[in-house]
């Protein structure tokens, strides 16, 4: 079932105190226009932007857990997950409920009503290979054809069912049992044993980039006894490294393997700070600030910004006037908005260019400049640095600051580009 319809079915199941504390959490999701069902509530929920803004209110053991989960995948049990982070019992167990309360109630990993822990699927995508693990079986195996899981079946001596549902299910139900495994693997010849034994305790390998009419990737010593015999599992089209499946590894690391879990977050070391150290601290910042700051608009002012045709300014021309001021993405992101915001860029035709009220900024004192920046980052409805939405859609500047155009001076007469002699607006 996807993550979609069983989190809709937890959300449903709720009652009002557990619902609104979940909204509490993700309060991103209840902005308006407010989520008129709970499937949209769901689909919210699951937006790659707003699962962002959730994994820093979490502690270290809440992402220890998350993260088992998600290595275990579709075998996620609760059962499982204590097995595998060692907190069946005692303190660790307790603690072990507590940060699946915690994680449920971010709206982050729920159970179905069969006991089966799911994630938001955005979450799979905080770690590359979680725990140094690959993807579960049924992942691995959904473009297999029947016959090749009759194949398997029978290499590993098992009489293969009639259907592919049924093959599947049953290769799936054989290498989720280590006992099982262990025995399969004492049968193999020495080179595959050896294989197999590195495969499991070294985190997945990326496959290499594809260049059309050369060759697909030479199978290791080994690996063909193993593939076989579904342990390690080759992309039909045969791009990148088999792949060894998450149950099969779990097994071959054996059964005193551990994922890490600290039941309790770890206390940061604090270190006394004087107001003196904060106010030379701060004061250092703000002069780099106002130096950068004064760098990228200097950069337009040379070489005044193109305007795409949605209003904004793209990513090369974000990079173009990072490197011409020598500062990163976030410096020119703030600049921008805030520079819009205080009047001292605006739109002229198809550019953003500064006004004349940027010529007066640049006369003033240092602190007076800072200051105009200060209030008008102050003032902006949202993050400036943010490169992304909640939909995971490029945010370029300064979309945040349109509702401000009335306000804003007039601006320098510019030559448009491609008209020499020509004035502007």
């Amino acid at each position: 079932m996807a993550s979609g319809s069983t989190l809709t079915a937890w959300l449903s199941g709720l009652d009002g105190p557990r619902l609104a504390r979940v909204l509490a959490t993700r309060n991103d999701t209840a902005s308006p226009p407010e989520p008129r069902s709970v499937g949209e509530l769901a689909d919210r929920l699951q937006r790659p932007g707003s699962v962002a803004l959730a994994l820093p209110l979490l502690t270290l053991p809440d992402l220890q857990v998350a993260e088992a989960v998600t290595a275990l995948g579709t075998t996620a049990s609760r059962e499982a997950l204590a097995k595998l982070l060692g907190a069946t019992a005692g303190e660790a167990g307790l603690a072990l409920e507590a940060v699946l309360e915690t994680l449920a109630g971010h709206a982050l990993v729920w159970p179905d009503h069969n006991g089966r822990l799911h994630t938001a699927a955005p979450l799979r995508q905080a770690w590359d290979a979680p725990l140094g693990l690959d993807a579960p079986l049924v992942e691995l195996l959904a473009d297999m054809t029947s016959d090749e899981l009759r194949g398997m079946l029978a290499a590993l001596g098992i009489k293969p069912p009639g259907t592919k549902r049924q093959r599947m299910a049953a290769l799936v139900a054989h290498h989720s049992d280590p006992e099982t495994i262990a025995d399969v693997l004492a049968r193999a010849p020495a080179v595959t044993q050896k294989l197999l034994t590195h495969r499991a305790g070294s985190a997945p390998r990326q496959p290499q980039a594809i260049v059309f009419g050369t060759p697909g990737p030479v199978l290791e010593p080994g690996a063909r006894w193993a593939l076989d015999r579904g342990l390690l599992i080759q992309d039909r089209r045969r791009y990148g490294p088999a792949r060894m499946p998450v149950e099969v590894a779990l097994a071959l690391r054996g059964p005193t393997w551990r994922a890490p879990f600290a039941p309790r977050p770890p206390s940061p070391q604090l270190v006394s700070i004087t107001p003196a150290e904060v106010e030379r601290e701060a004061a250092a910042s703000a002069a780099a600030l106002l130096t950068q700051a004064a760098s990228v608009l200097s950069a337009c002012s040379s070489a005044p910004l193109a305007r795409l045709k949605s209003g904004g300014i793209g990513a090369r021309e974000l990079a173009r006037i990072g490197k011409a001021a020598h500062a990163d993405d976030a410096v020119v992101r703030i600049t921008l908005e805030a520079a819009y915001t205080a009047g001292l860029l605006a739109r002229i035709g198809d550019r953003v260019a500064p006004t004349e009220a940027y010529d007066l900024w640049a006369e003033q004192e240092p602190a007076e400049r800072l200051a105009t920046l200060l209030q008008a980052w102050r003032e902006l409805p949202l993050t400036p640095t943010r490169a992304r939405d909640e939909d995971n859609g490029s945010l370029v500047p300064p979309a945040r600051s349109r509702t401000r155009l009335h306000a804003l001076p007039h601006p320098r007469r510019h030559a448009p580009v491609g008209r020499p002699g020509a004035q502007g607006p």
